[in-house]
């Protein structure tokens, strides 16, 4: 029992570990297009972009356009603040990872606890 629990706890700390990475990772790339700038070229081009073939059956082309519209809107309205946004992931992306560490640090108290009642539970040798 206590080998399932370590190796399920392994398994929840490296898809937390890659969660985080990931996100780390994308906040790094949308800040670096934010400060330089790109995003809004992004917003233009967006009115021309389909709605992909896997998507058609579940969403309405008519809210797709609306989607698009609103993005290109609200992307438009921000204009300014995008570059100060982009100079913000200097301090986010170590708030992440600071985020990660009290998850780890909570999944190892829970896997510790749960060793602990285990071998509580579990019947001992005469």
């Amino acid at each position: 029992m206590k080998i399932l629990l370590g190796t399920l706890l392994a398994l929840v700390l490296a898809l937390w570990t890659g969660g985080t990475l990931l996100l780390s990772s994308l906040t790094q790339w949308v800040g670096t297009l934010l400060a330089d700038g790109k995003l809004t070229s992004v917003g233009s081009a967006l009115p021309q972009w389909p709605l992909p073939g896997w998507l058609e059956a579940w969403v309405d082309p008519v809210w797709w356009e609306q989607a698009q519209r609103s993005a290109v809107g609200l992307l438009a309205s921000f204009g300014d603040l995008l570059p100060w946004l982009g100079a913000a992931v200097g301090w986010l992306v170590p708030l992440i990872w600071i985020g990660w560490a009290l998850g780890v640090v909570l999944l190892l108290l829970l896997g510790g606890a749960g060793w602990l009642l285990i071998g509580r539970a579990e019947p001992r040798p005469a």
